[in-house]
């Protein structure tokens, strides 16, 4: 389990699919819907994450399972159709995970709002890159086991249903996991203390992904509590930036903050690298993007860069 602390979700709008047999303790995400695919049963259950006493602050300790009911697996399909992002977390590339991927593939999508799919799978999994899975898939993040898994989508999930110091909402996200082609992105976690802790944890966040390479978009979320200096967030900037030895990475931060790492004087960096593996599609129908994210913009044509978003270009 992990010491997170939560603050109220602004909706129910991810949606995160496991496998029962992955995860000896469901995964907790507080705000989202919780699919669990059992293998034996092969029945589909629904559980999301609330408080067991609304009076005290939401830590993991406070969240209660409820709502939960059986599904046929036929029903998998209106279950998603709300979802407007879908986290899946697998361990290996079996026989359920084609009927999921079927599953994803036959849902309707809108028009306005087309839906954010990421598979984190760990190291047994090789995804095999078809039209089917580009299509559906959006982003493959390779994690080495399903621990890692968690630390990594929990960042993603959160930074569009809290409020932070830097704000990315859902179409910043979108904007930078999908690229209209199939993402394979790497991901690495460090947790630090001390008077040099922010340098220490990029600098063995950074050990654990390696070089970024041209057209590498980098996403690096930084969990702390309130104690977190302007003079600490802007090292870790620079030592992603120094990082970055070809041109064209895009870099997206975000900051969020846990009293519960004040407490402990410790500071959490996530940083996660997506490479694209497919050309750029066009955008037949363009999605309606808030004003929140850049200027208006012609269809077909990529957003204007947001403020929060930094393109470095080394020499």
């Amino acid at each position: 389990m992990f010491d997170r602390l939560y603050s109220e979700p602004k909706e129910y709008f991810v949606t995160v699919i496991c496998f029962s047999n992955d995860f000896s303790t469901l995964p907790v995400f507080y705000g989202s819907r919780l699919l669990v695919v059992d293998r034996q049963s092969q029945l589909l259950t629904q559980y999301r994450w609330v408080p067991e006493n609304p009076l005290i602050a939401t830590s993991e300790e406070n969240l209660k399972l409820e709502g939960q009911f059986l599904l046929s697996t036929d029903s998998i399909i209106p279950a998603l159709q709300d979802a407007t992002v879908t986290v899946v977390l697998a361990s290996e590339c079996h026989s359920d995970m084609d009927w999921l991927m079927d599953c994803l593939h036959l849902r309707a999508v809108p028009d306005s709002c087309p839906p954010l799919t990421i598979l984190l799978s760990w190291s047994s999994i090789k995804p095999t890159i078809n039209e089917k899975t580009t299509e559906v898939l959006d982003t493959v993040i390779l994690v080495s086991n399903p621990k890692e898994a968690i630390e990594l989508a929990r960042p993603i999930i959160e930074v569009m249903m809290h409020n932070f110091m830097v704000a990315i909402d859902y179409v910043d996200v979108r904007m930078l996991f999908n690229d209209h082609s199939l993402l394979i992105a790497k991901g690495g976690c460090s947790v630090a203390r001390g008077s040099n802790r922010a340098e220490t944890a990029i600098k063995e966040t950074l050990n654990t992904v390696g070089a970024f390479n041209a057209g590498d978009l980098v996403y690096v979320a930084i969990m702390a509590g309130y104690d977190l200096t302007l003079d600490e967030y802007s090292a870790i900037c620079d030592q992603v930036d120094n990082n970055a030895i070809s041109s064209s990475v895009w870099v997206a931060g975000a900051c969020i903050f846990d009293p519960i790492l004040e407490k402990s004087n410790q500071i959490r960096v996530v940083l996660i690298v997506s490479s694209p593996t497919g050309s750029s599609k066009v955008i037949e129908d363009p999605i309606e993007y808030s004003s929140t994210a850049g200027n208006n913009h012609e269809p077909g044509q990529y957003l204007d860069t947001p403020d929060f978003l930094r393109k470095m270009t080394t020499n």
